[in-house]
């Protein structure tokens, strides 16, 4: 019996719960599925989460300007199970999800993604527009809505906290590949994705965009200050592999980056709107 620790980071995700219901739902109940939620919205949803017993639930509030990385980075850390299944708050599993995820598995990998990689750009970002497979086959390729790997290699992974949105796939895909870890992606019906994410529709407290051209400089001439890359295989090998011209990449022509501003360090924070009342009257 194997154990997995599956994270999600939800900005006001409105599919959380069917999503928590059906990992437990189609779970072959063959190995230990515990779920771990770091929840950003307006509501404290602790009273209905804390009633399922394989889920731990933090809040944070919905005007925190981390991201998504820095989020899924804090909570992975934090377990302890052998396997770690990042998943976006949309993500529909097919039954015994976990059984074939374990089955497949192999040292030092990666499981990302569905179907075979299909790479365009529009100038300034990466698409990945798969095609059909139906069996797990290697991608090379990370879709950050589906990442599944060991804790080791979670442990010795650079999590990309100096992203926000923006870039994490293409980031990782190259920390992995260039240190010539495989990344395999699973058969195009092993799950579904139930609409888009939400941080790509609605308001979001901080830049997706945050450090985005640091992934550019990284694709096209390795400069960034956050270039973490292996020595096992080359970016340009990794571009060779999926078509990739680099000429046709821009960084984006205008400022992307958050002011710095710690929240969790910061006093003034901790007063919240109390701090602009003279009075409270309560009615009990």
């Amino acid at each position: 019996m194997s154990s997995i620790a599956v994270v999600i980071y939800s900005y006001k995700g409105k599919t959380l719960k069917d999503v928590v219901s059906n990992i437990n739902e189609n779970s072959s109940k063959e190995h230990v599925i515990n779920i771990y939620i770091l929840d950003q919205s307006p509501l404290i949803k602790n009273e209905y989460y804390n009633e399922i017993s394989n889920v731990s639930y933090k809040h944070k509030f919905w005007d925190y300007p981390y991201g998504q990385p820095f989020y899924r980075f804090e909570t992975a850390r934090n377990t302890e199970e052998e396997h770690i299944l990042i998943l976006s708050d949309n993500i529909l599993l097919s039954k015994n999800w976990d059984l074939e995820l374990i089955k497949e598995y192999k040292t030092n990998s990666v499981i990302s993604g569905q179907g075979v990689p299909t790479i365009t750009n529009n100038n300034f970002y990466l698409y990945n527009n798969p095609s059909h497979r139906d069996t797990f086959g290697l991608s090379n390729f990370v879709d950050k809505d589906f990442i599944f790997l060991s804790r080791e290699l979670f442990n010795n992974t650079n999590y990309p906290t100096f992203l926000k949105y923006n870039g994490e796939s293409e980031y990782l895909s190259l920390y992995w590949f260039t240190r010539g870890i495989e990344i395999y992606s699973c058969p195009s019906n092993f799950y579904n994705k139930s609409g888009k994410n939400s941080i790509d529709h609605v308001y979001v407290p901080y830049s997706k965009d945050h450090n985005y051209n640091e992934v550019i400089n990284i694709i096209k001439d390795q400069t960034s200050k956050f270039a973490d890359l292996g020595s096992k295989n080359t970016v340009s090998s990794f571009l060779s592999y999926h078509n990739i011209n680099s000429e046709t990449l821009f960084t984006l022509p205008y400022q992307t980056n958050d002011v710095e501003y710690d929240c969790y360090n910061n006093p003034f924070d901790r007063l919240d709107g109390r701090k602009f009342i003279g009075h409270l009257h309560y009615i009990y």
